[in-house]
């Protein structure tokens, strides 16, 4: 077939075996910091274990240690780093490297520490050389002392053309409550409270040559129920006014991708994002990796992401009235980013997709932020990440 022969330097460079297994167990940290004084250290343990010839069940426990300590990038944005939220923040802030959160305490440090358990169901039908297909269901949850997050979901994929297409799909069903240690004034009626989200995707790849792989795909995020932050802060004037935000936001994403295998060791992988919701925050996300086989145990990824991103139609770094939207993240802002690094895996022991495998991994990223409506100094980050993975 047109994925044999020439293009397995693609497959490797795209992370993608696709021999059997029997299991897989694997143990991250991710240590993140930044000159806002936020630091967050981040452990994970995955494991993927074939329970009959198609079934499969993969799990992942998580846990983030989030501290901030309080240096005020913009002493003017009482609400800067604070986001109690839990929600995923990829790209637009400094803590775009975990969906942790922080309490916004008034001491001189806010110590949290965040759980967060997946598990997965995976059943597979490869007896078909033509149209294999799989289909899988999961459950994950996070907590943390003042938010807990629920979600559900179901998903499948098939290949198509002599394994040439493979289609992909994914619903998902999740209800987050936020019990802030204290309510803002006036609102303690209002908290403990919740929302709920619906999400949908739907991906296409397509094998367009022997050298080329092209893809493409679409999601989607329903949100409804108190999206505001118990914790953020507007300026009005010269007073702090609590955050309201719509009840409602829906959130669209797209991307077009490209990888090319370069050469017998060497791949290119180009990927244009973009982003729109119904906030009027827009944002468009290019990314660019170059992968390198590295002997016949090794390989090396370089990248670079840049994130441009137009504010929401309410959103004011400060306001001259008091206006039915008030908000002081900085988040829903403009937002300009650069994220560069570089990642290295190397397998120790054994070859990759075969039992008594054993691979170590690295990496670094360096990260900075620029909030434009802020008079203040951009945001830098670092983040460091080692691991090793087991094969059995």
């Amino acid at each position: 077939m047109i994925l044999r022969g020439a293009v397995a330097a693609l497959a490797l460079a795209a992370c993608a075996g696709g021999r059997e297994r029997s299991g897989v167990a694997s143990a991250r940290g991710w240590y993140y910091a930044d000159n806002s004084g936020l630091d967050v250290a981040t452990v994970a343990v995955d494991a993927d274990q074939a329970v009959s010839e198609r079934v499969s069940v993969d799990g992942r426990v998580l846990l983030d240690r989030v501290t901030l300590r309080r240096q005020q990038i913009d002493p003017t944005d009482p609400g800067h780093q604070h986001d109690p939220g839990g929600h995923q923040h990829d790209h637009q802030s400094p803590d775009a490297v975990t969906s942790a959160s922080t309490l916004a305490g008034g001491g001189a440090n806010a110590d949290e520490d965040r759980w967060e358990g997946r598990v997965r169901a995976v059943y597979r039908d490869h007896d078909r050389d033509d149209r294999p297909w799989q289909a899988w269901a999961g459950v994950r949850g996070s907590t943390e002392p003042d938010y807990l997050a629920l979600s559900v979901v179901a998903g499948g994929s098939i290949e198509l053309a002599q394994r040439n297409t493979t289609v992909a799909g994914e619903l998902g069903y999740g209800r987050d409550v936020a019990t802030p240690v204290e309510a803002p004034p006036g609102q303690d009626d209002a908290w403990p409270a919740s929302h709920q989200r619906v999400t949908a995707s739907l991906s296409l790849s397509q094998v367009a040559t022997r050298w080329l792989v092209v893809s493409a795909g679409v999601a989607t995020t329903f949100q409804r129920g108190q999206l505001a932050s118990p914790y953020r802060r507007a300026l009005v004037s010269t007073s702090l006014f609590p955050e309201e935000v719509p009840d409602a936001r829906d959130r669209y994403l797209g991307f077009v991708a490209a990888h090319a295998a370069l050469s017998a060791k060497t791949a290119a992988h180009l990927r244009l994002g973009g982003y729109r919701d119904s906030w009027s925050v827009a944002a468009i996300i290019p990314e660019v990796a170059l992968a390198r086989v590295l002997g016949a145990r090794g390989l090396a990824t370089a990248a670079y992401r840049y994130y441009r991103q137009a504010a929401a139609d309410f959103y004011r770094h400060h306001y001259d009235d008091l206006a039915p939207m008030l908000s002081g993240d900085s988040r829903l802002g403009p937002v300009r980013a650069h994220t560069a690094g570089l990642h290295l895996r190397w397998t120790v022991r054994g070859s990759r997709g075969e039992r008594g495998a054993l691979t170590a991994e690295a990496g670094y990223q360096w990260m900075r932020f620029d909030f434009p409506l802020q008079a203040s100094d951009a945001v830098i980050g670092h983040q460091a990440a080692l691991g090793m993975s087991g094969e059995y």
